[in-house]
């Protein structure tokens, strides 16, 4: 029973890394692992200004949802990389 247990959590944990590796936070943003503060927060304002869904009128609906879709994933990297903690866990673990 905890040999399967542990199997499942090694699982788990390897997804989670595989995973992360398509959704590096620091390519979306297009900064330096070395980023600091201000830099991360310009990148994410340039970038969430440029996929904003408000600012995708008269786009095809294709082109619509991949801004939206890339809006979201520029939300969710600044949303980890602008809190120290998150940061530190994420470039820990990758």
């Amino acid at each position: 029973m905890r040999a399967s247990w542990v199997f499942a959590l090694f699982i788990l944990l390897w997804a989670t890394a595989v995973c992360a590796r398509d959704v590096d936070p620091y390519k979306i943003l297009d900064v330096s692992r070395r980023a600091n503060d201000g830099e991360i927060k310009r990148a994410y304002r340039k970038l969430s200004l440029r996929y904003h869904p408000d600012k995708q009128q008269g786009k095809s609906a294709e082109d619509v949802e991949r801004a939206q879709d890339r809006f979201v994933k520029i939300q969710k990297a600044y949303e980890v990389l602008s809190d120290a903690e998150k940061r530190r866990n994420y470039d820990m673990t990758g």
